[in-house]
């Protein structure tokens, strides 16, 4: 098999504790190239205050630029680390903490990004995106327009 990728997918996982820690020891014991989220990152309400406590704390080697407390930035010098934003992360300030703590393409509540091979697309399907969820949504245009122009699986 030509450029195999090893990523790891977690989601609903934003709770700061030995659970999360344990999660993210197994995660890390893997390897992964990167890691992607399905959201709910940030409980209980996505603010400020604990969104480094509840990611950067467990997975700031993955994450870059990162300028938290807990450690040292993707020693890649790049993100290795690709949240879709959740429900609870746009509690505070529709998101706005998510927004701050990561460096996302795009507007950062939906994007693409590519590794190897591979092409993925995160999408926010929360009902407050502005910019949409259905298919004839701008966000549901934008995702048409860019798998049409992909060229990867």
């Amino acid at each position: 098999m030509c450029c195999a990728q090893r990523f790891a997918c977690i989601g609903d996982y934003g709770f700061e504790g030995q659970p999360l820690r344990d999660v993210s020891n197994m995660i890390k014991s893997w390897n992964p190239e990167f890691i992607i989220t399905t959201g709910d990152n940030n409980y209980e309400s996505g603010e400020a205050a604990t969104i480094d406590r509840n990611i950067g704390q467990y997975f700031h080697d993955y994450i870059f630029p990162y300028a938290g407390a807990y450690g040292t930035a993707s020693p890649k010098a790049e993100n290795r680390f690709f949240p879709s934003i959740g429900n609870h992360d746009v509690y505070t300030e529709n998101g706005k903490p998510y927004r701050d703590f990561f460096t996302l393409p795009g507007n950062e509540r939906y994007y693409e990004f590519t590794r190897g091979n591979l092409h993925f697309f995160v999408l926010n399907s929360d009902p407050s995106e502005p910019d949409g969820t259905s298919s004839t949504s701008v966000q549901g245009q934008w995702l048409k327009q860019k798998m049409a122009e992909s060229k990867k699986p």
